[in-house]
């Protein structure tokens, strides 16, 4: 998959952004594979949390935690941000040609 940037390689479960290789912990693999899929609509945090945790929903914060980590792995090192929080509601992943509202 790719969006962007960024590419989504299944078989190394890893992506790459501009060439550079990130390898992500499972979970934010889990994220990442399920906001490329769905890009560039954006994801709510009760189909994250269902995907990554099933019945079991985790405490507030987990999700928000599992987020900062990917967003510190796929975005920090780049110019143009990729994911986007829609505050209340969920996430998104942008190809980084979209305007950031």
């Amino acid at each position: 998959m790719q969006v962007g940037d960024l590419v989504l390689d299944r078989d190394a479960r890893c992506v790459y952004r501009a060439t550079l290789r990130i390898e992500l912990p499972p979970v934010q693999y889990k994220l990442m594979e399920l906001l490329m899929s769905r890009h560039p609509q954006m994801v709510t945090r009760e189909d994250i949390e269902q995907l990554i945790w099933g019945e079991a929903k985790p405490d507030s914060d987990a999700l928000r935690t599992h987020m900062h980590m990917l967003r510190a792995l796929i975005d920090k090192p780049f110019d143009k941000p990729l994911l986007r929080t829609v505050r209340g509601v969920g996430y998104q992943l942008l190809s980084g040609n979209e305007a950031r509202n």
